[in-house]
């Protein structure tokens, strides 16, 4: 039998970030293997996995903000956590991190949502992508199985509040419903140590879960408003309240770091990404 480690993997160091303490892994010399958890786990997700990559390079795990022993954000509340927010958040990290130009990725859950997102806006920068549980192609409802679909819808309604905030239902259950084996009770006090406390401290959980339909249904889903004016409708996007155009391309742009907390270029919206390439898709077809 396979015997699973249960202490994590070397010791965070912390960076701050806009105003607050952000924790990393970094671990090794060489070109940076950078490993980036989703929702619910931090950098302890790797601790299996890392080791068999020592003397083949440096070796970067980060924790995302208000997940691992990242700060949590305040104030708090339904419009933190944002992908956006998490994403600026991130990337300003690794920008202070100094990854190198020859980088390879280890993404898992969101973390591949945002890996691939950095990969975007620095191809000549990734040598290689590797990624387990991610969601690459549009999704509706429908493509969930049953089970799994009610307890993300429940996430999404009024009742996302008390499953998430007050019973820690990703941690308690989500997270270990999703595993092949049984994790021991020290494990599972590692994951549930960053949410131990019920309330805001919890909001990142519930955030993630409340981005999925946003951030990757096709474009008609209700992410889309229409805002009309002068005789027009025009499709107003509302994860970042832009009006996307089909025929302009996204330019990568960097990551701004303000006193007010971190902001991004609305151009770079992946709702809206998913919105121009859906679109010049149809244009070229016969």
């Amino acid at each position: 039998m396979t015997a699973f480690g249960v202490e994590p993997y070397g010791q965070p160091k912390y960076l701050e970030i806009a105003g607050k303490r952000m924790a990393y892994i970094d671990e090794g010399k060489g070109d940076a293997i950078v490993f980036q958890h989703g929702n619910p786990t931090s950098s302890y997700l790797w601790r299996n996995i890392m080791p068999h990559l020592e003397g083949l390079g440096r070796l970067v795990a980060c924790d995302l903000i208000g997940m691992g022993a990242s700060d949590k954000l305040s104030p708090s509340g339904p419009d933190r956590y944002s992908y956006g927010e998490q994403r600026d958040f991130l990337f300003a990290l690794w920008d202070a991190l100094d990854l190198g130009d020859h980088v390879v990725l280890v993404l898992h859950d969101w973390g591949s949502a945002l890996g691939f997102d950095w990969a975007n806006q620095h191809r000549d920068r990734v040598q290689g992508i590797a990624f387990m549980e991610a969601i690459v192609t549009p999704m509706t409802w429908a493509d969930w199985p049953p089970a799994v679909r009610g307890v993300f819808q429940g996430f999404r309604s009024p009742q996302g509040e008390p499953m998430a905030l007050e019973h820690n239902i990703f941690v308690e259950r989500v997270l270990p419903g999703a595993i092949l084996r049984q994790l021991s009770d020290e494990e599972m006090n590692h994951y549930r140590r960053p949410f131990v406390n019920g309330g805001e401290d919890r909001r990142p959980t519930l955030s993630w879960p409340r981005t999925f339909q946003s951030t990757v249904s096709p474009p008609r889903s209700s992410r889309w408003s229409t805002s009309t004016g002068a005789g027009s409708r025009k499709p107003t996007c509302r994860n970042c309240s832009s009006t996307p155009s089909p025929a302009r391309s996204s330019p990568a742009a960097s990551v701004t770091m303000s006193g007010a907390g971190p902001t991004r270029p609305k151009s770079q919206c992946p709702a809206c990404i998913s919105f121009r390439r859906t679109a010049q898709r149809k244009s070229v077809r016969p």
